[in-house]
């Protein structure tokens, strides 16, 4: 098991979508795995791979905890930010029209 989430792990970094969606087919528990709490979708998201990142929120991966946004913001990348955004919305009713109201801004 160890070996496939390594794989999983490098074919995320390298934008490898054939390979990650095999991996996938043969074991989908790959799409959730982890080590030290990074996941494949950590490693999309830090790499800027849109087609993985999609791929993975449409096979059950999540966030584990990380804020995947702000990895996306803090590197640059407006479009994954707002594909993250949409994705979030919709799979988890998440929005960001809360963070006035929690940075005591109101």
């Amino acid at each position: 098991m160890g070996s496939a989430v390594w794989e999983m792990f490098c074919a995320c970094i390298a934008g490898d979508l054939e390979k990650v969606a095999r991996l996938v087919s043969q074991d989908p528990s790959l799409a959730r795995c982890h080590y030290t709490y990074r996941t494949p979708l950590y490693f999309a998201v830090r790499e800027n791979r849109i087609a993985v990142t999609v791929f993975l929120l449409e096979h059950g991966a999540g966030p584990l905890g990380q804020d995947l946004l702000s990895v996306a913001r803090d590197r640059g990348y407006g479009d994954l930010e707002k594909l993250l955004e949409a994705k979030f919305a919709a799979l988890h009713g998440a929005s960001s029209k809360g963070e006035a109201v929690a940075n005591g801004a109101m």
